[in-house]
């Protein structure tokens, strides 16, 4: 009986560790800092405009971040953002749904939840698109097949929550996970949604890094783009130093050619190479993804949430527990006061 009750009590804490980990991983990158400015008043976005157009007129080369003026400077402090609260979108959809998806509860919950305020979502080009789609009359899988950026990796944080809520089979985690993301997806994006899905189940259920990875490379369909990907991350030698493997990552892997870095076919693949090289250590992990500075802002938040999930909760000291939780909403105004160690705890409550 004992032994029953420690093992539930380790696997609510791998799923909170999930979670907690994602967004702490969130938290800490230069772009979460940056995005703190969407939480200041609309007068501070003209001023951080005019100084910006000043330094670039007089070769200034350092870079304007963040400030506010008579008013409580909190709001820019390390915080959670937009992959954090869309993540949490998801558990709320997932918890209201209380069993398995179906594309037309995803479409409808996003219609209902979504739209209605939609001019005070933020979100990243995929959503964006999905937004507007689902605005015109379209649902999934068109919302997310007629979308520019179907390959980025905004489904990726969401499917974090699916591989809780089905820890138990991480199949099932996969193929629900391919539900939720086609509102705004397809082919890699999905793919890589399915495969963390997988992923995080698997760990939370209790599994290794190895049997983790093994599950996550299964949905990279052969002759994919997130499949040569992964198959080019696999040429860098990981038995090396970490700080050598950084330069060969960025050298070899790291695109340099596109306007945005978070491309699902490139961030999970490093993600999972790094969580390969640094399992056992969370700290240790996340500080070399944050040295990827391109990618940071997806590989940071997508290491955390493997190596929360592998490690549990604990590998959050209370002080961040704190900072972490309630979500602010100001990206996703639904999601306002939630706590996340409570989203896990109520994923799993349902698995």
């Amino acid at each position: 009986m004992h032994e029953a009750a420690t093992d539930q009590e380790n696997r609510y804490s791998r799923a909170q560790g999930a979670l907690l980990g994602l967004a702490f991983g969130d938290a800490i990158t230069h772009s979460s800092m940056q995005r703190t400015r969407f939480a200041t008043p609309m007068w501070m976005e003209r001023i951080l405009g005019r100084i910006l157009a000043n330094d670039r007129a007089n070769n200034i080369d350092r870079f304007v971040v963040p400030f506010i003026m008579n008013r409580d400077p909190d709001v820019l402090l390390m915080s959670p953002s937009s992959r954090s609260e869309w993540a949490a979108f998801s558990a709320q959809l997932l918890i209201e749904a209380d069993g398995e998806l179906s594309l037309g509860f995803v479409g409808d919950y996003w219609v209902r939840h979504i739209l209605p305020n939609k001019d005070n979502v933020r979100s990243g080009i995929a959503e964006r698109s999905a937004i507007l789609n689902l605005s015109k009359g379209l649902q999934p899988p068109m919302s997310g097949n007629d979308n520019p950026h179907f390959y980025d990796d905004g489904a990726i944080s969401r499917a974090v929550v699916v591989g809780i809520r089905f820890s138990r089979d991480p199949d099932k985690a996969a193929q629900n996970s391919r539900i939720e993301a086609m509102v705004s997806h397809k082919e890699d994006g999905v793919w890589a949604a399915m495969a963390m899905a997988s992923a995080i189940a698997c760990l939370v259920d209790g599994g290794s890094c190895t049997e983790a990875v093994d599950w996550a490379i299964r949905y990279f369909p052969q002759g994919s783009w997130i499949k040569q990907q992964w198959d080019l991350v696999c040429t860098v030698d990981l038995k090396q130093d970490p700080l050598d493997l950084l330069l060969e990552l960025d050298n070899s892997v790291v695109d340099k050619t596109y306007s945005y870095a978070n491309l699902a076919p490139q961030t999970l693949p490093i993600a999972l190479f790094l969580f390969k090289k640094m399992s056992d250590s969370f700290r240790q992990g996340i500080a070399l993804a944050n040295c990827l500075a391109r990618v940071s802002d997806s590989v940071v938040p997508f290491v955390g949430a493997l190596l929360g999930a592998k490690n549990g909760a604990k590998v959050i000291s209370g002080n961040w527990k704190s900072r972490l939780s309630p979500l602010r909403g100001t990206f996703v105004p639904k999601v306002a006061g939630a706590d996340l160690a409570d989203l896990a705890t109520r994923l799993m409550e349902g698995d």
